[in-house]
């Protein structure tokens, strides 16, 4: 079943009738739902990005939020001219970000859902947040559609991208692989299926809508699971002394910007799953590093992450990660086919000395016959040489010389060389391919895809692929067999003695018997 949509009315610029279906096509091509209004038009990061009335400034707004932009709001008419609240919205990054950059809207990310942070199933109960998360592993190599659910996009598809949008603070944080601790510590992190991007959805319920928030929930959002409030009842021990005490709790509904529960190609409104492909677009917002330490004599101690996000910071200045808050859509995608299959690399070091980040990844090829193909990579850093990486079959390493910060990304990508020779029936050639459908000798049979005699039987050297239960003598078969000598099957009889006969005379025939050529030619087999 479809989630519950919202049809509450809001004070907009213009009010906008709801519909349960508005345009828009899924790549599973199920039809997708998309909010008359965005989440993006109501929030920005973990803030609201407009309030409830037309209040000339936060304090005196109906609901007021912290820190927040205003975004303008049609507030009636004076004298017949149209009237709007004063302020301009703009998107900023967190308050604890080194600089206040401007949020990028409309971005869109695509790869898998990471099992580590994932909300799960959306039919619960939040906390007064009323967040839901999620961590995707980052795909790149796609291409956006050209007529968008939402239009043009900003595409995190690039290893430009990535360099531009994805900090090394998010391969600390989220990919989280510290290696190489023997010998360095926590300067190093990183590896295959370390891009990794951190998603929050914010929901519209008490905590972000005020308690008022049922009476205006924005137009076409999805109903998701329930926030407990508590139930308060005064006691009074005299007159003048009362108390509100909690007696129990009621649920109330949330509400969100985007479906957590998308079509998918086989099931309706079905639960998102560890693993699954998604695409996610919505606002690309900068949050704090969440740099938790304690300034002890030694430095941070804060735990690895923290020592490593904080060499980042005096390094280069830069406090925050990347992530989507809050999406305005959520879309299950088909996986990319595994031919056009890239394994993104990342890297983040970072130390006050000298350090070699030396590390070897073993991928899993897309097909059985596939091998990596080329690797192309894109470093920034204070102070570093990245060797090009070597690679096999299906494994590379890495080899990177640095001081102070540095980022690296990589991209991997396939080839594979089909395989149809001796092979029979139809079967695939090892690239997602077929082999054309052939058939076996006579008396062979096709077993695993293969030609070859049935169980018992043998074909023999010489003897064409005939099957038979055992192969008559032959030179090469390890013995020695009548007929066969030393001249005529040395890898059988071995090698023959050194001649001893005299002058005109031999042993050709391997016997021992010294013979003319004449007897030679008329005795010898």
């Amino acid at each position: 079943m479809p989630p519950t949509r919202s049809c509450a009315p809001v004070v907009l610029a213009a009010l906008v009738a709801c519909s349960n279906q508005p345009p828009g096509q899924s790549s599973t091509d199920q039809a997708i739902d998309i909010p008359l209004i965005k989440g993006s038009q109501v929030f920005c990061g973990n803030v609201r990005i407009w309030n409830d009335d037309c209040s000339p400034n936060m304090s005196n707004a109906a609901i007021g939020w912290a820190y927040s932009p205003y975004q303008p709001h049609y507030c009636g008419t004076s004298d017949g001219v149209p009237q709007y609240a004063p302020w301009t919205p703009q998107c900023l990054a967190n308050s604890d970000v080194e600089a206040r950059y401007a949020a990028t809207q409309n971005f869109e990310v695509r790869g898998w859902i990471l099992p580590a942070g994932f909300s799960g199933d959306p039919e619960r109960e939040y906390d007064d947040e009323n967040e839901y998360h999620m961590d995707i592993m980052v795909d790149i190599g796609w291409t956006p559609e050209p007529s968008g659910p939402l239009g043009s996009v900003v595409p995190l598809n690039t290893l430009p991208a990535l360099m531009a949008y994805l900090p090394g603070n998010n391969i600390i944080e989220f990919g989280g692989r510290n290696f190489n601790t023997a010998s360095y510590g926590n300067t190093m992190w990183g590896g295959a299926g370390q891009a990794v991007i951190h998603l929050e959805v914010d929901g519209w319920g008490p905590g972000r809508g005020g308690a008022s928030y049922a009476s205006h929930v924005p137009v076409g959002w999805f109903q998701h699971g329930f926030e407990l409030q508590p139930i308060f009842e005064e006691i009074c021990i005299d007159p003048w002394t009362c108390t509100q005490v909690p007696v129990g709790s009621t649920s109330v509904p949330l509400y969100w910007p985007t479906d957590l529960a998308p079509p998918s190609p086989t099931a309706d409104h079905a639960a998102l799953q560890p693993g699954e492909y998604v695409s996610v677009i919505g606002t690309q917002w900068r949050d704090g590093a969440h740099i938790l330490c304690h300034w002890w004599p030694f430095g941070c101690d804060g735990g690895a992450q923290n020592q490593a996000k904080l060499c980042f910071r005096n390094h280069t200045g830069q406090n925050h990660w990347a992530e989507i808050h809050s999406p305005d859509l959520i879309r299950r995608m088909p996986e990319p086919p595994p031919a056009a299959h890239h394994d993104v690399i990342g890297y983040a070091s970072c130390s006050d000395d000298p350090v070699t980040l030396d590390d070897t990844v073993n991928l899993t090829p897309p097909f059985p016959n596939s091998r990596i193909a080329s690797i192309q990579q894109w470093t920034t850093g204070q102070s570093y040489t990245a060797a090009p990486p070597s690679y096999g079959t299906a494994s590379a390493a890495f080899h990177i010389a640095s001081q102070g910060a540095t980022v690296a990304y990589y991209d991997v990508t396939w080839a594979c060389t089909p395989t149809c020779a001796g092979r029979c029936g139809s079967n695939t050639d090892g690239c997602g391919g077929s082999c054309a459908a052939a058939s076996c000798p006579a008396s062979q049979v096709c077993t695993g895809a293969w030609c070859g005699c049935p169980s018992g039987l043998t074909t023999c050297p010489g003897q064409g692929d005939q099957c038979v239960a055992s192969c008559p003598p032959f030179c090469g078969d390890g013995t020695c067999s009548s007929g066969e000598t030393c001249s005529s099957c040395p890898t059988d009889c071995g090698d023959c003695p050194p001649d001893t006969c005299p002058r005109g005379r031999s042993d050709c025939c391997g016997t021992g018997a010294c013979l003319t050529p004449t007897q030679c030619r008329r005795v010898c087999p």
